[in-house]
């Protein structure tokens, strides 16, 4: 890109497509749908997306793949990820006070010296359609959620996180639907110490249990 694009037409990607914003805006809010299709990648780097909400951005099924890479989204509104898998490259910055859900029944990635953060006033709802509750995978040490006053929110099925390293800045909720701590947000596995998360929560912050169970399981 060479310039700002709003694109006002359906997209669809076929093969390994890489689109380099080079710092400018990508605006889908008046796209219907940018779709990978089967066995597909795309990959939005070095750039700012706007206008996301519902699933503009879609696998057509569990074999494509989104990759997102020093870019910064924007949701107008909420926003389900529910096919496919997602991979988090370097910086990545959510943001538009509205929800991100997971719902697909993949793994997605959190590279190595990679961050996610979720901006304040969003909510990261991990509600998977199959009853795994350890499909968002940090490569390893240096891969980093970072939740700022952001609200964190699982189903019954829970959330298990291992390996990399949660920060938490400002006052952070968490929402659980559990009714048993197998079914809570639980940070490492009680088993293996290389499976550990490293738990930063930074001066006057703060995760503020709202309902279920929180489980620090690290050994």
């Amino acid at each position: 890109m060479n310039g700002d694009l709003t694109l006002a037409l359906p997209v669809e990607t076929y093969g390994f497509v890489e689109i380099d914003g080079q710092e400018y805006t990508l605006d889908l809010s008046l796209s219907p749908t940018v779709s990978v299709f089967p066995g597909s990648t795309l990959v939005l780097k070095n750039m700012m997306v706007t206008g996301i909400s519902g699933s503009k951005i879609n696998n057509v099924d569990n074999t494509g793949q989104v990759q997102l890479q020093n870019t910064t989204w924007v949701q107008s509104g909420d926003y389900q990820f529910v096919r496919g898998s997602l991979q988090i490259n370097n910086k990545v910055l959510m943001t538009g006070a509205s929800n991100f859900v997971y719902q697909t029944s993949q793994i997605s990635t959190i590279t190595s010296n990679a961050q996610l953060m979720f901006d304040s006033g969003m909510t990261f709802s991990y509600a998977p359609s199959s009853a795994s509750n350890n499909l968002l995978n940090f490569q390893d040490s240096t891969a980093e959620l970072y939740l700022y006053q952001t609200t964190l929110r699982t189903s019954t099925i829970g959330l298990q996180l291992t390996k990399g390293m949660v920060t938490v800045d400002g006052i952070c909720n968490v929402v659980s639907n559990a009714v048993t701590q197998a079914q809570g947000v639980r940070f490492g596995d009680g088993v293996l110490s290389a499976n550990n998360i490293n738990l930063m929560i930074l001066p006057e912050s703060g995760l503020n249990l709202v309902s279920g169970f929180l489980v620090y399981n690290n050994v």
